[in-house]
């Protein structure tokens, strides 16, 4: 079934958003010069999880982070 233009204009605006938060947690682990295994431990989130988060949105429980 095809979206209707609210459905995709939602779509849309929450893939700019994750790419955003991606991008920012990106520059926040660099400013203050942490490693991917040390903000794991401190945000209870896996190395793995904020790596794809880093790369590549996967809608993931931001939340905690």
């Amino acid at each position: 079934m095809p979206l209707d233009p609210a459905q995709r204009q939602q779509i849309e605006q929450d893939a700019i958003t994750a790419a955003w938060e991606a991008e920012r947690l990106a520059a926040l682990r660099e400013r203050q010069a942490l490693s991917l295994d040390a903000l794991s431990r401190r945000a209870g989130v896996s190395k793995s999880m904020l790596s794809q988060i880093e790369r590549h949105p996967a809608h993931p429980p931001v939340a905690g982070v």
